[in-house]
């Protein structure tokens, strides 16, 4: 298990992440709490969020807003399935040295936080399957949600590579360790984002 506050950099999308590093990437915002919004009005660039989120963007951001309006930043909002857990998956394309890769990304709205939180499931042939929870409240009675989830999206089985989980607030060790022991159970590799609250 590694411990880590980011996900892989050679990655072509950043999640909850606001840097001069990733402005050229996808930039994805699981909901809009303070610890995941660090340096959103300064290198906010493609951003992609729940429309929940954006609304609460608008409010706390008066800049970034401005900037939304005057086209600067652009925003791809991820739909609210309504009574699935599943929003639309969204096909893009990474533009790379290589020339390139098609990758998707799906939210999974069982992220059990706040308002507009979603987990996010990245899918490529290059680097497999990712999923970021985001600050999550997993419980053990939630698996069973998730799991169907993800094997509608991936098959059944361990097709899982990644697990990126998020404990800053949500569960807390508790929800990590139900998601790891409950769900994961070793069949992927884990990175927890435990990374302190950055200074202001």
């Amino acid at each position: 298990m590694s411990d880590t506050r980011s996900m892989p950099a050679v990655l072509p999308f950043s999640v909850d992440t606001w840097t001069t590093e990733t402005a050229s990437k996808a930039q994805f915002l699981t909901h809009a709490h303070k610890d995941h919004t660090v340096g959103i009005s300064q290198n906010a660039r493609h951003m992609y969020c729940t429309a929940t989120t954006l609304h609460l963007l608008r409010i706390k951001f008066p800049e970034l807003a401005a900037a939304i309006d005057r086209g600067d930043v652009q925003v791809t909002v991820l739909r609210d399935p309504g009574d699935s857990a599943i929003g639309d998956t969204l096909h893009l394309w990474s533009a790379g040295a290589c020339g390139g890769y098609p990758y998707s990304v799906t939210p999974l709205f069982l992220a059990n936080h706040c308002a507009g939180a979603v987990m996010l499931l990245f899918e490529s042939e290059v680097w497999g399957s990712i999923l970021h929870t985001g600050d999550c409240r997993v419980t053990s009675r939630q698996l069973p949600d998730l799991a169907a989830a993800l094997d509608e999206l991936l098959g059944e089985g361990p097709h899982l590579g990644l697990l990126c989980l998020d404990v800053t607030a949500g569960g807390g060790q508790d929800g990590a360790d139900t998601l790891v022991c409950g769900w994961a159970q070793g069949s992927c590799a884990v990175i927890m984002l435990t990374g302190a609250l950055p200074q202001l």
